[in-house]
C-alpha cells in the first residue's frame, strides 16, 4: 500500500464511522416508542348513574402534544393528566372519547368510556308510576 492510499484510508475511515454513528442515532431518535402518543388511562368514576348525578372523567397521557374530547364531550383537553366532572341529566347512554396526537399530526390514539344514565327510580320508564295504586284497587262488593 502506498502512502497516498494509506492517507486516503486514514481520512475516509473516521468519516465513515461518524456517518454510521449519526445514522444509528437518528434511528434511535425516530423510534416509534419515543414519540407515539399514549393514553395510559381514561376512566369514568362510574359507568352507571342516575339522571342529574355527576361523573368524574380522568386520564393520563404520555408523549401527547394535544388532546381533545369528542362525541358527548367536546373541546380541548389537558395533556399529561387531567380530569373533569360532568353532570348528566338526560336518560341515555353517553360516550366520551379522548383523542391525543403526537409530534406527527397523523399519529393519533383514542380511548372511549361509556356511562349509562337511568331515571331516578332506577326502573326505567314506567307509564303507570303516577297512578299505580288506583290500578290495584278493584271494586269490592
Amino acid at each position: 500500500m502506498n502512502l497516498k492510499n494509506y492517507l486516503t484510508l486514514l481520512l475516509i475511515l473516521p468519516l465513515y464511522l461518524v456517518a454510521e454513528v449519526v445514522v444509528a442515532a437518528l434511528l434511535i431518535l425516530e423510534s416509534p416508542s419515543i414519540f407515539n402518543p399514549v393514553i395510559n388511562t381514561f376512566t369514568a368514576s362510574s359507568t352507571s348513574i342516575v339522571a342529574g348525578s355527576s361523573v368524574d372523567l380522568s386520564w393520563t397521557t404520555t408523549n401527547a402534544i394535544e388532546c381533545s374530547g369528542s362525541v358527548d364531550w367536546e373541546g380541548n383537553k389537558a395533556t399529561g393528566s387531567g380530569s373533569e366532572t360532568l353532570t348528566l341529566s338526560d336518560v341515555r347512554s353517553y360516550t366520551f372519547t379522548l383523542t391525543c396526537r403526537g409530534e406527527d399530526p397523523q399519529n393519533t390514539v383514542a380511548k372511549s368510556v361509556t356511562v349509562e344514565v337511568s331515571d331516578s327510580s332506577g326502573s326505567g320508564s314506567d307509564i303507570y308510576a303516577e297512578d299505580k295504586s288506583s290500578y290495584c284497587q278493584g271494586s269490592r262488593k
